[in-house]
């Protein structure tokens, strides 16, 4: 998700950023809520609350300009109590993506998220597209897509796919692992979105997240 998107929102309306992009600490927004596999006002994995979130250094100094190299946040959600009283994190729920750094060059990618020029922001969209990718200083990667408002904060995948038995092929054949996140879009007749790349910002606010708690990051 996005130092600045719509992670807040399960429905992509409105512009949810994580943080505002100045102010150091006192920048964080806060009451975040996320509601996985969210479907026409349907909420079947449940709701999950926040405990705290992390940015880049790059974007909390950056002024609150979308497109900023390093627009990605992380958040950590709490555990909640399953039907026979255990706790459980809500990763043994939806599962995990793996993630790699400096992946866009040339990749093909599922762009996932909510934009509500499609479905009304009811419905996630995968929208797909690869080939020679225009890299834009700083650290920005522009892809054709048609997603516009509320896709801010979208996961960029790489061999997005149930995982399959052996290896694919070519320079990135590892499967479900996140390459960018969407930082704006370029609506008609661009019908593109720009993404930052994950970089070592991105390992920096991924370690942050990962030291808060034991078993955070498996």
């Amino acid at each position: 998700m996005l130092g600045c998107g719509n992670p807040a929102s399960h429905r992509g309306h409105g512009r949810k950023c994580v943080h505002r992009g100045s102010g150091g600490s006192s920048g964080f927004h806060s009451n975040f809520v996320f509601v996985p596999a969210y479907r026409d006002d349907a909420a079947p994995l449940r709701s999950w609350t926040w405990i705290s979130a992390a940015v880049s250094s790059t974007w909390a100094t950056g002024g609150g300009n979308p497109n900023n190299a390093a627009n990605y946040a992380l958040i950590e959600f709490a555990d909640q109590r399953s039907a026979t009283g255990n706790l459980i994190a809500l990763g043994a729920i939806t599962g995990w993506l793996g993630w790699e750094t400096q992946g866009l060059d040339d990749n093909h990618t599922s762009k996932l998220g909510y934009a509500c020029n499609l479905d009304n922001c009811e419905k996630m969209q995968n929208i797909t597209s690869g080939g020679a990718v225009n890299i834009m200083v700083p650290n920005l990667a522009l892809y054709g897509s048609d997603a516009r408002e509320g896709s801010e904060g979208s996961a960029w995948v790489q061999n997005f796919q149930v995982p399959q038995l052996g290896r694919g092929t070519g320079s990135n054949p590892e499967s479900n692992r996140l390459v960018g996140v969407t930082a704006s879009y370029l609506p008609y007749p661009g019908q593109r979105q720009l993404a930052s790349i994950l970089d070592s910002r991105w390992v920096d606010v991924y370690n942050t997240a990962c030291a808060r708690r034991t078993g955070n990051c498996l």
